[in-house]
C-alpha cells in the first residue's frame, strides 16, 4: 500500500540524514517530527497544520493502513516512544485508532 511505501520513504530519508546524506529541509530542521513530517510548531496556525496532514494522507492513499510512530516522551496508556503501528480506524486527526501490537 502507498501509505507503507511513504513510511519506508520517511525512514530511508531519516537514515540518510543520520548518515550525513541530507534528506530535505523539513527532515533536517529542528521542526521535523521523528525524522519526517514537519512539526505542528512550524505552521502559522492549526488550520495550516491540519491541511498539511490532510494533503500528506491523501497523497499516500489515506489514513487507514498508514504506519505511525508514537513520538511523545511520556508513556501513554502503555504506548511508549518509538512504538509503531498501522492506523486501523480513522475519524479525524483528533480521533483514530492504531494497532500497537501486543
Amino acid at each position: 500500500r502507498r501509505a507503507r511505501a511513504a513510511a519506508r520513504e520517511v525512514e530511508e530519508r531519516a537514515a540518510r540524514r543520520r548518515a550525513g546524506g541530507g534528506g530535505g529541509a523539513a527532515e533536517g530542521s529542528a521542526s521535523a517530527v521523528c525524522g519526517g513530517l514537519r512539526a505542528p510548531e512550524s505552521f502559522q496556525n492549526s488550520q495550516e497544520y491540519r491541511g498539511y496532514i490532510g494533503e500528506i494522507l491523501a497523497k499516500h492513499g489515506g489514513a487507514v493502513g498508514a504506519q505511525v510512530r508514537f513520538c511523545q516522551a511520556a508513556e501513554f496508556f502503555g504506548v511508549r516512544r518509538g512504538m509503531q503501528g498501522p492506523i486501523v480506524e480513522f475519524g479525524s486527526l483528533d480521533s483514530f485508532m492504531v494497532d500497537w501490537g501486543s
